[in-house]
């Protein structure tokens, strides 16, 4: 898919998440704002999304550093973060690239925005 930009999340926006291990969920639903104070250097998963269908996935172990997005359509997706933890209740996985896995219907996430202020850089758009 191509990137059509970056934008800033909010508390009941419709995301997908695509982890290296679980692959593309989509159905989530940003749920809190986990303003949590971050150190100076660092950036922090203020985000949490969940996937509320029964059973749904939001995210594996070692999904962490794959992409939050929204769908636009068209093979277009808007950034919305990286995936920094999974967390929430234990759901099954389905299927994922490595057999040993534990999946959850919750994603903690850094905010792109957040991401692209820290370190100074730009999305690509495709």
């Amino acid at each position: 898919m191509k990137v059509n930009g970056a934008s800033s999340t909010y508390v009941g926006s419709p995301v997908c998440t695509n982890g290296a291990n679980s692959g593309q969920h989509c159905n989530l639903i940003v749920v809190n704002n986990n303003d949590v104070p971050c150190a100076s250097q660092n950036v922090c998963h203020r985000w949490i999304a969940v996937n509320n269908n029964v059973n749904g996935v939001a995210a594996a172990n070692t999904d962490s550093g794959g992409s939050v997005y929204f769908d636009l359509g068209n093979d277009r997706v808007g950034a919305r973060g990286v995936i920094s933890q999974a967390r929430g209740l234990v759901v099954s996985c389905g299927n994922t690239r490595f057999a040993a896995s534990t999946c959850v219907n919750g994603v903690l996430f850094v905010g792109i925005v957040d991401i692209l202020q820290r370190w100074g850089v730009a999305i690509e758009k495709g």
